[in-house]
């Protein structure tokens, strides 16, 4: 039998205040507050600590261990973030560290609703398909599509945060995988073409992810400019 006394457990199958929301309610709190980073830095290093020792724990199945290590990876990904945030803070670089602030917050965000987060970015990839359409059919303008997928990408990754990045990865390998197939019927082109145009939007996908991380505060209709179809360097 599970023993549901582990808090490492309670962590997976306890519905009602799991204890890796209330660190990132805590994290949240300090960022808002601008106080105890340190303190919190150190529960976040601890909070790792306890998912590496029980990632080898027996009582854990497959699909339990793969998600210690998620949630390890995003507590690592927190902490670097967090880390620079106190660098910057304590060089007295406050433009950057604001930049940081806001991803840093986005990401703690996303880990406290990720349902709600995963919706979110459902929606910004909704909202920029229409404006495709809007353009391919009312506008004559064609070849837009990399330049929205780069970024739908780029919008999900500023706003959501890393979950919201990751869902922005899982939908947009879906889509490619569902085109791949349908692209060849619709555009009268072999397998192997179809292939290598989804490669290329994929390309742009994770650009957009990329420069959505790196660039918080830009607007990414502004930063995936070169991907427009007129587009001169």
């Amino acid at each position: 039998d599970k023993d549901y006394k582990n808090p490492v457990l309670l962590f997976f199958y306890n519905r009602k205040g799991n204890q890796m929301k209330k660190l990132n309610e805590k994290i949240l709190h300090a960022l808002k507050s601008g106080k105890e980073t340190e303190k919190i830095f150190r529960m976040l290093l601890k909070a790792q600590e306890n998912l590496l020792k029980n990632h080898s724990n027996p009582v854990f199945n497959k699909a339990d261990t793969n998600k210690i290590l998620k949630a390890h990876t995003s507590l690592d990904d927190v902490g670097k973030s967090l880390y620079r945030y106190n660098t910057l803070q304590e060089h007295h670089l406050e433009s950057q560290a604001r930049e940081e602030w806001q991803t840093l917050l986005h990401d703690i965000l996303g880990l406290i609703n990720p349902i709600g987060t995963f919706l979110n970015t459902i929606k910004i990839f909704i909202s920029n398909y229409l404006e495709l359409l809007y353009h391919a059919y009312h506008l004559k303008e064609f070849e837009m599509d990399k330049y929205y997928h780069s970024k739908a990408n780029c919008e999900a990754t500023q706003t959501m945060g890393i979950i919201g990045q990751k869902s922005a990865e899982i939908l947009s390998d879906l889509k490619e995988q569902y085109d791949k197939y349908t692209y060849v019927r619709t555009h009268k082109v072999s397998l192997e073409e179809a292939i290598a145009d989804s490669e290329r939007d994929q390309v742009a996908n994770r650009l957009g992810r990329e420069r959505g991380r790196q660039y918080p505060y830009c607007n990414c209709a502004i930063l995936m400019h070169d991907l427009l179809p007129d587009y001169k360097k």
